[in-house]
């Protein structure tokens, strides 16, 4: 029997990892989990406590959620707040750097569940990035922890593949549930000296999971119109919008179509950071509140970008043949 300390904070998707875990009940114990503080969230801004704390408690494990890991686990333990030294940390969806004093705290080793094919895409946001580069498959990778985010040595590595309409929600949810039952089968058998870890090649070039912002989630106007009438992708444009020209240095898109990227974007930006636009054609009776315009949903249609959903701000969104009016309008003047 394993004594594993579990390490997550993102959304529903870490407790996928701990319910894995707590199901491994022949060979795995979890001891205690760790999860970072409640956040102000909501309109109201009221805190609210990860979902893995709710979950952990629920369960009745003993949970803490820490801001920081500046104190030792030897501290805690002498606090009551840790009850043993487990034999692994098993970390997924943590997302934050676990200093070397945690490191060097369980029996047999500190292990991350790493949500993509490491080398490539390590960074908190490997599936949004998989998704805008057009990647056809992904999958999870079992790690040794070091000092430094996503380097450890390679213990085990599964590859899924991406459905063609895939999202970031639908993604995540299947490398979490494979990370789980992946960290599930190689707790064991490392700890049997039955894989030899590999060191990763950090010399070759890889592709890397930056972290993702609100005005990543920009296009302009102009461009935006362009993809809605299927025209193709040109130089300028991808000087203009930084994102663009990310993706094609990480994969070749002379051949795609503006639309292409942009439904890749709605797909690996919901709900955060969202698709938007500015109503800067000078037509319509946008309001200084109401310029900023969301995109939804949207598909493609022989590379045109169909917008399914709209919603200005302010106002209550539009779907079908009303958001494509909306955009008919101020593209052709008339309101």
């Amino acid at each position: 029997m394993f004594k594993v300390l579990f390490f997550g904070s993102f959304q529903n998707y870490s407790v996928q990892v701990l319910e894995k875990l707590l199901a491994a009940k022949n060979t795995i114990k979890v001891v205690g989990v760790i999860t970072t503080p409640p956040r102000p969230a909501g309109r109201e801004q009221l805190l609210k406590q990860t979902e893995v704390q709710t979950f952990a408690q629920k369960k009745q494990l003993a949970v803490l959620p820490l801001e920081n890991l500046d104190r030792s686990p030897g501290e805690l333990i002498n606090l009551g707040k840790l009850e043993e030294v487990p034999d692994f940390i098993v970390v997924a969806g943590y997302g934050k750097l676990i200093p070397e004093h945690w490191l060097r705290f369980p029996k047999i080793a500190p292990i991350n569940v790493h949500f993509s094919l490491l080398p490539d895409y390590p960074g908190r946001f490997p599936a949004e990035w998989a998704l805008l580069t057009g990647e056809t498959k992904t999958g999870v990778t079992i790690i040794t922890m070091s000092t430094k985010f996503d380097q450890g040595e390679i213990l085990t590595q599964r590859e899924i593949t991406i459905a063609d309409l895939e999202t970031r929600e639908t993604l995540y949810k299947k490398l979490y549930d494979l990370g789980g039952d992946l960290a599930v089968e190689t707790l064991p058998i490392f700890a049997e000296g039955k894989i030899k870890p590999i060191s990763q090649d950090l010399e070759r070039p890889h592709k890397y999971a930056r972290q993702i912002t609100r005005d990543d989630g920009f296009i302009p106007w102009d461009i935006l119109i362009t993809a809605v009438k299927g025209d193709p992708l040109q130089g300028e444009t991808l000087q203009r919008v930084s994102l663009f020209k990310e993706i094609g240095q990480i994969k070749d898109i002379t051949d795609q179509s503006l639309a292409i990227l942009i439904e890749r974007m709605l797909r690996a930006f919901d709900p955060w950071p969202g698709v938007w636009t500015l109503n800067q054609s000078g037509r319509g009776k946008a309001t200084k509140e109401e310029s900023r315009i969301k995109i939804l949903k949207g598909h493609l249609e022989d590379r045109r970008l169909v917008i399914d959903w709209l919603q200005v701000e302010g106002r209550s969104p539009l779907s079908g043949k009303d958001a494509l009016n909306f955009i008919a309008k101020l593209t052709q003047g008339s309101d």
